[in-house]
């Protein structure tokens, strides 16, 4: 994957665009994120992708773009 793009099946996260609000990391129930919290290193992370169930809670928590559900195209 490309830098600081990860994923699930469901979602891809781009930590570049997270802003540390921490709104995902609440939203998921199935505990998929965690926090990056170092002095000027604040990011959310996915932590446990094979949890994620594409609820896509975390995306619509997210004001700053960093979570797109993943779109599949039929082959």
């Amino acid at each position: 994957m490309w830098r600081g793009i990860k994923g699930t099946a469901y979602i891809r996260f781009d930590s570049r665009k997270c802003n540390a609000c921490w709104k995902c990391v609440d939203a998921c129930s199935a505990n998929v994120f965690d926090k990056i919290n170092v002095f000027v290193h604040k990011h959310a992370k996915i932590v446990h992708q094979e949890r994620c169930t594409g609820c896509l809670e975390c995306a619509r928590a997210c004001d700053y773009g960093a979570i797109d559900p993943v779109i599949e195209s039929a082959g």
